[in-house]
This record gives structure tokens, C-alpha cells and sequence, in this order.
């Protein structure tokens, strides 16, 4: 019983650190408006673009190989497909968000309320950094504010 337990233990930390994790940041701010008043309850949005994975999808045969033949998402060649990762939070009385986890990478955030206004900004998310992306609102559509990063 003890050989199984330790089996099982070495096969579930074995198992454990063979995943490769893909590296993350964290997005916060504050949104306001116009004027400078913070602005509560509005909705912030990150679209993260996600590279393609180098190691998912391989459409194994069952045999442990990957070799394309079984039903991976993958190309056979280990290249899974890339997307858009899609995080969202809503800030607070003091019109602050968190996002506490984001995929490193680049893309477009935006931060809204109805009755205030909206705003857009190009994002690049750093691993392992709280990246800082204020926001002020505006009425008009034309009124975009695209920045670059801030790293704390």
C-alpha cells in the first residue's frame, strides 16, 4: 500500500511539472471621467491575443506519440491554433479594477459605462508584472486614448 501511495505521488508531481505553463501578468487601473471622478461599476475589458501553442493539439495515435493521426486540434507537428483571450473585471466605489491574471502578450483593452462614456487602449501584458492601465471615459466615440504600457 505504501509502494502504491508513493507511486501514485511521484506519477501525480511527474505529471504535475511536465505541463508547460504559459507566463502571466496582472492588468489594474483606475477608470474616471472627464472630469477626473473616479467612476464605479464600470466594465473593463482585456482582449489578450494568444500565440499559437508549440505543444498542444498533436493529434496523438494513442500510443503516447504525437503523429498527427488521432482527433488533436492540432497540425501533427505539435501547433495547436492561437486565439483571443478575453478577461473582464468591474471597478469599484473608487473606480479601481484588478485583473489578477492575464496571458503575457499584446492586444486592447476597454473600460465603459453606459451613462459615462467609453475608452480603448493598446495593451501589452508583461509576465510577472503588475501592468497599470488607467482609463477616462468619454462620452464620444472619437475621444480614444490609446497609450502605451505602464509597469509597476
Amino acid at each position: 500500500m505504501n509502494r502504491f501511495l508513493l507511486s501514485l505521488a511521484v506519477l501525480t508531481l511527474a505529471a504535475g511539472t511536465s505541463v508547460a505553463q504559459n507566463p502571466v501578468g496582472s492588468a489594474w487601473g483606475v477608470v474616471t471621467d472627464v472630469e477626473g471622478n473616479p467612476v464605479a461599476s464600470a466594465l473593463v475589458k482585456f482582449h489578450i491575443e494568444v500565440a499559437p501553442d508549440t505543444c498542444g493539439g498533436c493529434g496523438g495515435n494513442g500510443n503516447g506519440e504525437c503523429d498527427g493521426s488521432g482527433d488533436g486540434a492540432g497540425d501533427g507537428n505539435g501547433n495547436g491554433s492561437g486565439g483571443w483571450t478575453v478577461v473582464e473585471a468591474l471597478t469599484d466605489a473608487a473606480g479601481t479594477y484588478v485583473i489578477p491574471e492575464l496571458p503575457a502578450g499584446t492586444g486592447w483593452a476597454r473600460a465603459c459605462k453606459p451613462t459615462v462614456g467609453t475608452a480603448y487602449q493598446l495593451v501589452e501584458i508583461v509576465a510577472a508584472t503588475e501592468n497599470r492601465y488607467d482609463f477616462q471615459l468619454n462620452a464620444g466615440l472619437g475621444g480614444r486614448r490609446l497609450a502605451s504600457p505602464q509597469t509597476d
